[in-house]
């Protein structure tokens, strides 16, 4: 018998987990429940979304950071890290200045979209943007995916997994 490796392992218990926690539903009725309650917010461009229970939904919202339309909304004091605080800051200066470079162009990214301004993206546990944002609408904590046409268990599902710490996948071949 074929023991597998751990990144087999570790694919595998991510997608049993999605499948476990994760309800979807389609896009469009998450749009008509916001509009009956009264919610404006940007949702992302997918056709399905996901609902979670309220303990993932806490985790990813305290791993999430609100979008901004344009880089003088953003909030520098709210970065945490001093090294990336910096960086975004000389990023916000070249662009005001307009000899901003691609790694600048790209850290801005991580907060600026403007189609998204005041939708939480959910960060990984590095603190870096991933394509998913997560949302309250009516008491329940719905996660939507920005993009199409690519596979989300590899670039959101997997780094969902990280950031709330799970390891199922070390003990499936114990």
């Amino acid at each position: 018998m074929q023991t597998k490796t751990t990144e087999e392992t570790k694919q595998d218990a991510i997608r049993e987990w999605v499948a476990r926690e994760f309800n979807a539903i389609p896009r469009e009725w998450v749009r008509i429940a916001m509009e009956h309650f009264g919610y404006a917010e940007p949702l992302p461009m997918w056709g399905t979304m996901w609902i979670v229970d309220a303990h993932l939904g806490e985790k990813f919202m305290q791993h999430s950071r609100v979008m901004v339309g344009d880089a003088s909304e953003i909030d520098i004091e709210r970065i945490d890290d001093a090294k990336k605080r910096g960086k975004v800051q000389n990023a916000i200066t070249g662009l005001k200045e307009e000899n901003i470079d691609w790694a600048g162009c790209a850290l801005l990214e991580e907060y600026i979209n403007e189609e998204m301004s005041g939708a939480h993206r959910i960060l990984d546990k590095d603190g870096n943007a991933t394509a998913a944002y997560i949302y309250v609408i009516a008491d329940e904590y719905v996660i939507g995916v920005n993009g199409a046409g690519w596979n989300f268990y590899e670039g959101v599902w997997d780094r969902l997994y990280d950031v709330c710490g799970i390891h199922w996948h070390e003990y499936a071949n114990a």
